[in-house]
């Protein structure tokens, strides 16, 4: 007789589970500090992010070593790396610059972090601007 008790209220408690993880609401909550698209997509609220999308593209990656890792004028990828210029001072001083000059960087060499980062970014803004830019009203 207890068996039978144990075996019902086991039943019921997944039987229950499952019909409240089933509720729409619960999973359509909204990101909390995330500004939803309805309040940006306006003249003002594109401006707005088009401004961020080239913030994102000066290269200034939040929390990274230094700035020009990802720097936009691509000095360490295009003038060091083609050998149009060296990077000059001692070998302790940015040592993962030497590494790209000579072409045997591997994956593991910060920089290419820092710049992935920096462009990856910029593109995720600037895909935000067009989307939005399709559902604003007042944009002729």
């Amino acid at each position: 007789m207890k068996t039978i008790k144990y075996v019902f209220a086991i039943a019921g408690a997944i039987l229950f589970t499952g019909l409240i993880s089933c509720k729409k609401e619960f999973l359509q909550i909204p990101v909390q500090g995330a500004l939803a698209d309805e309040i940006l997509a306006n003249k003002i609220g594109v401006d707005k992010l088009l401004v961020g999308a080239y913030g994102q593209l000066d290269g200034v990656v939040a929390n990274s070593g230094s700035a020009w890792e990802a720097a936009p004028g691509n000095w360490i990828y295009g003038s060091i790396a083609g050998g149009d210029a060296h990077k000059g001072s001692f070998g302790g001083d940015q040592p993962a610059i030497d590494p790209i000059a000579k072409f045997i960087a591997d994956g593991s060499n910060g920089f290419f972090n820092s710049k992935w980062k920096a462009i990856y970014n910029g593109v995720s803004a600037s895909n935000s601007v067009l989307n939005l830019v399709a559902r604003a009203k007042d944009i002729t």
